[in-house]
């Protein structure tokens, strides 16, 4: 399974938390400057410097490819950062557009990126992939893409299964409602989902509002993710096949499940985390590695607004999370 999230958290957070005895975070007086380290076991190196808006990373041929927000998709080699971007995307550029997604499968490089449509100012995404071939990137092929969004809720995570299927997920994108925003008479334009992006199209999950984060459990091998909500709720969810998140129904706990229509075969279930006040919240990634036994029960959920990473105990049977506080226990 690839691990682009844990880069994904070392560019876009830099910083982390635990729960009970936390990692480490941005300093409580919001001093951008000052990490706070919350365990012996981490400390801080810097790796390279001189990118700009980094977003994501993944890793080929043994170097790294770092892709910036801004367009730009750079390689390190032998911790050197190269000076000559490998690919150069002309992109839409606002707080949530840009150069937003990475993952490399094989040979295989797939590249989610936003550009603006100047007559009617709206946002398309896009799904491409690439060809790498030891140098640069080349021979495009577009996926998929989705129009007429407002700039926001682009999501930008994909993900590969143990099948070798590849997901990407895309947010409601600022302005729809249609079938999978949970509007059975909407038209169905596949946004709002986690969708397969290569023949046959297979969409996972429905009910998305926007997530960066998405990871497989390497035991149970059942897909996770985190999503974002609007003035209240972000969510830590367990993916089953066939999952409805409940956006634009539901955000956070539900109080009547009643409330969710029914959309093909797609079933609702509540978060297995929810912050009622937003965190920001961004990547999810497990680690299943002899180099780290410690966090073999758990799982790392990243935040944006304040740069903390947070420590998930998982349960035994590794479907929900277990507190040691009484005011968690109500997820």
């Amino acid at each position: 399974m690839k691990i682009i999230f844990l880069g994904f958290l070392i560019f876009l957070l830099v910083i982390l938390f635990y729960l009970d005895d936390n990692i480490l975070s941005y300093s409580e007086e919001k001093e951008i400057d000052e990490i706070v380290i919350r365990s012996e076991m981490f400390k801080i190196e810097e790796y390279v410097s001189g990118l700009q808006l980094p977003v994501m990373i993944d890793f080929i041929d043994g170097h790294v490819l770092v892709i910036e927000k801004d367009g730009y998709v750079r390689i390190i080699k032998n911790g050197v950062l190269v000076s000559d971007p490998v690919l150069q995307l002309e992109v839409s550029n606002t707080i949530e557009e840009g150069l937003v997604g990475i993952l490399i499968k094989n040979n295989d490089v797939f590249i989610h990126h936003t550009t603006k449509n100047l007559e009617d100012d709206s946002t398309s995404n896009w799904f491409t992939k690439y060809r790498w071939d030891g140098s640069t990137l080349r021979d495009p092929v577009e996926l998929l893409s989705f129009h007429n969004g407002n700039g926001m809720h682009n999501s930008g995570i994909m993900i590969e299964a143990e099948n070798g299927i590849v997901y990407g997920a895309i947010g409601d994108t600022g302005n729809e409602d249609g079938l999978f925003q949970n509007v059975p008479s909407g038209t169905n334009n596949y946004t709002g989902s986690i969708i397969s992006l290569e023949a046959p199209m297979e969409v996972y999950a429905i009910g998305i509002r926007n997530t960066y984060g998405l990871d497989f459990d390497p035991i149970t091998g059942v897909l996770w993710d985190t999503e974002n909500g609007p003035e209240s709720f972000d969510e830590v969810n367990l993916v089953q096949e066939k999952f409805n998140s409940g956006w634009n129904i539901i955000q956070g706990p539900s109080t009547n499940k009643q409330e969710i229509p029914v959309i093909d075969e797609y079933e609702y279930s509540d978060p297995e985390f929810s912050w009622e006040w937003p965190i920001g919240v961004t990547a999810i990634h497990f680690i299943e590695s002899p180099l780290f036994p410690e966090y073999h029960n758990s799982v790392l959920v990243g935040s944006f607004h304040d740069g903390i990473l947070y420590k998930f105990e998982l349960n035994e049977r590794r479907d929900g999370f277990i507190f040691f506080d009484e005011r968690l226990r109500d997820l």
